[in-house]
């Protein structure tokens, strides 16, 4: 595979010229860059929901919505050690487990988090607006 572009709605995969092989309609508008563990594909999108894409397959495998909000996920996702973290408008860090998609933790900050985290050494650094 060459490389993967998004787009509103559609996760698509391009290989080095010679065109598209394939997509992924998600139905949501996908503001945030992505982030890939083997074939898993993460991405956050409108109405606060992240989804995990099982590229091998070409459909999504799993998709969280955080039931008190449908806050916007702007940042991409960081991705370790079987957790993919993710900052939203809802002034909250929210950690998911890569497998299934199940919040296992979240953390309230004071102000909205547009940006990337990143994690590193089992610690991670969400940068908000506070």
């Amino acid at each position: 595979m060459g490389f993967l572009k998004r787009l509103w709605g559609y996760i698509k995969a391009f290989f080095r010229g010679k065109g598209e092989l394939f997509k992924v309609e998600l139905e949501l508008p996908i503001p945030s860059s992505s982030a890939l563990v083997g074939d898993l594909l993460v991405v956050g999108t409108d109405l606060g929901r992240v989804v995990g894409v099982d590229l091998a397959n070409r459909k999504a495998l799993w998709t969280w919505q955080d039931p008190d909000s449908e806050m916007l996920v702007y940042g991409s996702p960081a991705v370790a050690e079987g957790l993919a973290v993710v900052g939203a408008r809802d002034r909250k860090v929210h950690a998911l487990d890569l497998k299934t998609g199940q919040r296992k933790w979240a953390f309230r900050t004071r102000g909205d988090v547009d940006a990337a985290p990143v994690s590193s050494s089992g610690r991670v650094y969400a940068p908000s607006k506070d």
